[in-house]
């Protein structure tokens, strides 16, 4: 009863066998990284759950046939499997080189970075301590003015800045804003300006009265009373709202030159008398309604309409008579300077010497 089950046994074992070498012949010869990757997985998980190894697969005494054809493909088979590992392994050894390094880097630059920074506590402490022993030892001593000082913005953009700001001495070395504790005098800086503990710098006259403050990258200008200093930002504050209204002002482009029709004359003021095209209607009783509007030259460039006094200007010549106005309308005229035809966006004219003119054009053509 053994021998058939072990025959089974080793029938089927043999036959993974096969089923293996195939696959590794096809990842050996295909020439798609996909498949022939995936050959590959499907034979690592062949050989995990058959207990198998590469020498079950291509054993050292080679193949029982002396076929010299399968000798070959057997010979092939194995040498494409042992690359294909051998590549298999080196790729993972360069994988754990480079993510060896990119950490060594990454630890690096961290170790570089927390000792610059703590280079540079160490130094903003000794300078620190340096500027406090050094103001201790070089405190200016300033003439006392008690009265107060109001400094304004020198160049006003908000609303906000137009209450004068209060500054006055609090003693020979402090200077206190707008009733706030007083800030200590840092150093002189040159021979009118002191830095304040806040970074600000003050400007005094040779009698030691405030004259300006600098305050945040900012001028300020200092005067006597709160009502000059109030005055004074008033009038800073008109400045920048008309240079910032002219600014948004949209700029209206240069008006075109204008273009003479013909050269003027008296005649050319002649009123003429024009149907708007389209409104007449006949009716059954004979009569007739229809729109009518007067055209007229102002002058060589300019046309006029009712009762305006003042012209529409010619921009452009078109040709074939046409001109077209400032407004966009179009006027046509024959060589003498009369019009012929008026074009707006909506209706279009036809123009006629007189009244009588138009009542014979009407009849002409009335419908029949």
């Amino acid at each position: 009863m053994d021998a058939p089950f072990e025959d089974c046994l080793m029938t089927d074992k043999q036959k993974q066998i096969e089923k293996i070498r195939k696959l590794l012949a096809l990842a050996a010869q295909s020439s798609s990284d996909g498949e022939s990757s995936n050959a590959f997985s499907r034979v690592r998980r062949y050989m995990a759950a058959y207990g198998l190894t590469m020498e079950d697969i291509y054993p050292k005494s080679g193949p029982s046939s002396s076929n010299s054809a399968e000798a070959e493909r057997y010979r092939r088979e194995a040498e494409n499997a042992r690359q294909q590992a051998e590549a298999e392994r080196k790729g993972r050894d360069q994988e754990r080189r480079v993510r060896e390094e990119a950490e060594k880097r990454t630890l690096s630059t961290r170790r570089k970075k927390d000792s610059a920074a703590t280079r540079n506590i160490s130094v903003a402490r000794r300078n620190r301590n340096l500027r406090s022993s050094s103001v201790k030892r070089r405190r200016p001593t300033a003439v006392v003015r008690l009265s107060a000082r109001y400094c304004v913005d020198n160049d006003i953009e908000d609303f906000s800045q137009l209450n004068p700001l209060k500054v006055q001495f609090a003693n020979n070395h402090s200077v206190g804003l707008n009733d706030g504790e007083p800030l200590q005098i840092n150093e002189r800086l040159g021979d009118k300006g002191y830095s304040l503990e806040n970074g600000d710098i003050i400007t005094l006259s040779k009698d030691a009265v405030i004259t300006g403050l600098n305050s945040g990258g900012r001028e300020l200008s200092c005067y006597a009373t709160a009502k000059k200093a109030r005055s004074v930002s008033n009038e800073h504050y008109r400045t920048y709202q008309a240079r910032a209204e002219q600014l948004s002002a949209p700029k209206t482009p240069p008006a075109p030159d204008p273009v003479n029709i013909f050269e003027y004359s008296a005649n050319s003021r002649n009123v003429r008398t024009c149907l708007a095209d389209g409104t007449q209607e006949y009716k059954s009783d004979g009569s007739v309604s229809y729109k009518l509007q007067t055209f007229f030259f102002v002058s060589p460039s300019e046309v006029g309409f009712g009762k305006n006094t003042s012209g529409i200007t010619v921009v452009k010549q078109e040709g074939n008579g046409m001109y077209k106005l400032s407004n966009d309308d179009e006027v046509g005229v024959d060589v003498f300077g009369t019009i012929q035809r008026y074009w707006t966006k909506k209706l279009s004219f036809t123009c006629f010497a007189d009244e009588q003119e138009v009542g014979r054009y009407l009849s002409a053509h009335a419908p029949q």
